[in-house]
């Protein structure tokens, strides 16, 4: 059972197509960010059918998965990042222009856990969610005139899996302390820093 939330992170990911057809993939340096509300990832399959005329001739069956989490503060570089905005650092300014295209990233989470046979045995583990490939939409913005009662709002995000060069989608790992988890956290994004 996953109780909590507690590091969430990524790094974008270049795919480049060689003369043989291969596809290579290149990652760029990862961030640990601002910690996850709420979390939520699916794995489905989508189907696209191929018609000549009006007869059915084939159907191509994609595996894809869908992320969508919720966060209490997003820090403009990174809203700027999933999007692919340019964000001046000087002015901590996001500008999102037409012909911005979103990359692709790997993302990773790490839940906090609870497990055992009975409550006494009951231990903390920690699982780590690795995604290989996302490609996240708009960050929706929620503004709210102040009330008689606080109200508390988040920014939501949501992205879109699909299968890596090697055909991957998603991976979990669970392990008995959080250093562990982030370290392999740092290593599938990419992080060489402490």
């Amino acid at each position: 059972m996953l109780i909590g939330h507690e590091r969430q992170g990524y790094c974008q990911i270049t795919e480049t197509a060689g003369a043989d057809g291969t596809v290579s993939e290149t990652l760029g340096t990862g961030v640990i960010t601002s910690h996850v509300v709420n979390f939520t990832g699916t794995r489905g399959t989508s189907s696209t059918d191929v018609y000549a005329g009006d007869t059915l001739e084939d159907s191509e069956d994609e595996t894809t998965g869908d992320v969508k989490f919720e966060l209490s503060q997003l820090p403009l570089k990174d809203e700027a990042a999933f999007g692919g905005h340019n964000y001046d650092t000087a002015k901590d300014l996001m500008t999102e222009a037409d012909s911005d295209s979103a990359p692709f990233f790997r993302y990773g989470a790490i839940g906090l856990g609870r497990r055992g046979a009975t409550k006494a045995d009951m231990k903390n583990f920690y699982r780590l969610l690795m995604y290989y490939k996302v490609k996240f939409g708009p960050v929706d913005d929620t503004l709210q005139t102040k009330e008689e009662k606080p109200t508390y709002k988040s920014h939501s995000v949501s992205g879109r899996c699909y299968p890596n060069a090697g055909g991957k989608i998603r991976e979990k790992q669970d392990f008995d302390t959080f250093e562990a988890a982030i370290a392999a956290m740092k290593t599938f994004l990419n992080i060489t820093t402490v």
